[in-house]
């Protein structure tokens, strides 16, 4: 079982240094206080202070979050849409490509599978 992220989750990209901007699209299923994360909440989200950024070296920083490739609850959903767990992932737009990964969950109430 994995933890669920929440609007209160850490989410940074592959260089470590751009932050991802967490919202929670729905409020009806919370974890300690917090709205529950699906699937879409990090398709598209925003990120912020991205380091690989040298357009002499054709580099190019995070700025948005592509669609969640892994962590989706099997048992657990809102809607239509699957949780996401502390083992979500993905892609970014940087150039080259690189990825998104789950620092923190923002909270140690509520797991899923």
């Amino acid at each position: 079982m994995a933890r669920v992220l929440t609007s209160a989750a850490v989410i940074t990209c592959s260089h470590q240094t751009g932050v991802v901007t967490v919202r929670a699209s729905q409020q009806v299923l919370t974890a300690g206080r917090q709205a529950v994360l699906v699937r879409s909440d990090l398709d598209g989200a925003k990120i912020a202070r991205c380091s690989n950024d040298d357009p002499s070296k054709d580099l190019t920083p995070c700025t948005t979050t592509g669609a969640p490739s892994a962590g989706l609850a099997t048992n657990l959903s809102v809607g239509d849409e699957a949780v996401l767990t502390e083992e979500a992932t993905g892609t970014t737009d940087s150039k080259p490509p690189g990825t998104w990964a789950v620092h923190s969950p923002g909270q140690a109430v509520l797991e899923a599978t």
